[in-house]
């Protein structure tokens, strides 16, 4: 109804990616929705094995140019990652994993996460906000 936040490390331009992409894209409400993604360095080329091209690209290609385009935010602290993985809608709930972004976290791998309704979501965006203002993430 009013937002998605989505913290990550990494993202592939998998399939499963690419449809996660087009549940987000089929809301209705798509026009307002504030939709932030924050990762490491979302402008920097991935590499996993083989190499994948950079969040921001990811995200460029995916998207599309027939909605507003979502606010991409970089992890700014030096000699330090930003590892945490995590969905917060609206304020209200909030999934905290272990899964990156990657078709590999989604069907292969074994990853845990607990989600949770609540006081717990509005209380990491809020943290989220407060980082920004503080300028611990950079847009990019």
């Amino acid at each position: 109804q009013k937002s998605i936040t989505i913290i990550g490390y990494l993202m592939t331009d998998d399939k499963y990616i690419k449809q996660m992409f087009e549940m987000i894209k089929s809301n209705p409400e798509i026009g307002k929705l504030n939709i932030k993604f924050i990762f490491d360095r979302p402008e920097d080329k991935q590499v996993l094995g083989k190499k994948y091209p950079s969040i921001k690209k990811i995200v460029r290609e995916l998207w599309g140019t027939d909605q507003n385009f979502p606010k991409i935010y970089s992890y700014k602290k030096e000699n330090s990652s930003l590892h945490a993985k995590a969905v917060i809608v609206d304020s209200k709930e909030i999934l905290i994993t272990s899964a990156n972004m990657s078709g590999r976290a989604l069907q292969r791998n074994l990853e845990m996460g607990i989600h949770h309704v609540g006081k717990s979501a509005k209380d990491a965006e809020d943290l989220i906000s407060r980082l920004i203002r503080e300028d611990l993430f950079e847009r990019v």
